[in-house]
């Protein structure tokens, strides 16, 4: 027997095989031949390229097209390389093959192959079985999503590797191992949240980060309703008799606290999530934005819509902070 080959897995050396002990293929294609590709492999002057069968079941996995002009031509064997995997893994592999040699394989041919080899490979990522079906990683989370398949909690990416679904959860697991024992390893966290070191590495310089100037403390007669919207406040505080304008706020009275959010921003379960994140650095900009500046370059022509589009975001706020009073409520 030959060299086996490199480059796939399961495959063995070439050998001479007689073309009545080759089953049919177990192929993705709908249509098993093509009468008129069969012809042009016939009439073609050079040889073929061997067949890929598979070992254990002596079932074509490449080479349909070619077995049948060899038949034409009037020959009785064939050049075939063996595989010797499971007939999941034949499969999987003669989807590859089509993919990118040959007769092209139709997209309904495709998603097919896609949703046999997510029954048989459930465990493979998204990207690993696009790779070797030819469809984007998208169109496969669709079609999995479509089949409700069973969740799995890891999968085994294009390298090999089993990764986390979720990454958020194996984040979030590595922070809290890394606040219980500071002193451990980044491989000895990485076992145990079921995470790589890098991700150990990525959260443990997220919790260390000082991402906050220091607290800055509120001052003690400044009410919420002064907090939020200042300058009506301010206009509040004038007498009816009064013919003056309002003044402009002060720089004090537009500064907000900031003890609360840097207190959010050194929990971990907040800063090791997309959405934590997000959450913290909007409340980051609001505490630390330059509010008597603002106020200092708007046009004349735009301070009704500024003073509209300011009340709109207190009203936002404003509704978050019910909704999470709502949400306090009912864990208490």
């Amino acid at each position: 027997m030959a060299t086996p080959i490199t480059g796939r897995s399961g495959e063995t050396g070439q050998e001479l095989v007689a073309i009545s002990a080759l089953l049919p293929a177990d192929s993705p294609r709908f249509r098993q031949e093509c009468a008129e590709q069969i012809e042009i492999l016939r009439e073609s002057p050079r040889a073929f390229d061997p067949i890929v069968a598979h070992r254990a079941t002596m079932r074509v996995i490449d080479g349909m097209q070619r077995l049948h002009a060899a038949r034409a031509r009037g020959q009785t064997q064939v050049e075939v390389r063996y595989f010797d995997g499971s007939a999941e893994d034949a499969f999987v592999l003669a989807v590859e093959l089509n993919v990118h040699h040959g007769l092209p394989l139709t997209l309904a041919e495709r998603k097919a192959a896609t949703e046999r080899i997510m029954d048989s490979h459930p465990q493979w990522s998204d990207r690993a079985i696009a790779a070797r079906t030819g469809l984007s990683a998208g169109t496969v989370r669709t079609l999995r999503e479509a089949r409700r398949t069973p969740r799995l909690a890891t999968r085994v990416g294009r390298d090999g590797r089993s990764r986390p679904v979720d990454p958020t959860v194996g984040r979030q697991s590595a922070a809290q191992l890394l606040q219980a024992n500071p002193r451990a390893s980044l491989r000895e966290i990485a076992r145990e949240a079921g995470v790589s070191p890098g991700t150990v590495r990525s959260v443990r310089d997220t919790i260390h980060r000082a991402e906050l100037p220091p607290a800055r403390p509120p001052r003690p007669d400044l009410t919420a309703t002064e907090r939020v919207r200042p300058g009506l406040a301010a206009a509040a505080r004038l007498s009816p008799e009064s013919s003056d304008p309002p003044a402009a706020p002060t720089p004090r009275l537009l500064q907000r606290p900031q003890c609360v959010t840097e207190r959010l921003a050194r929990d971990p379960s907040l800063r090791s999530t997309d959405l934590g994140r997000l959450l913290l650095r909007m409340l980051t900009m609001t505490t630390r934005a330059p509010w008597e500046n603002f106020g200092a370059i708007v046009p004349e022509h735009l301070t009704a819509l500024t003073h509209e589009a300011a009340l709109e975001q207190a009203v936002m706020w404003n509704q978050f902070a019910e909704l999470i009073k709502e949400r306090r409520r009912q864990v208490s």
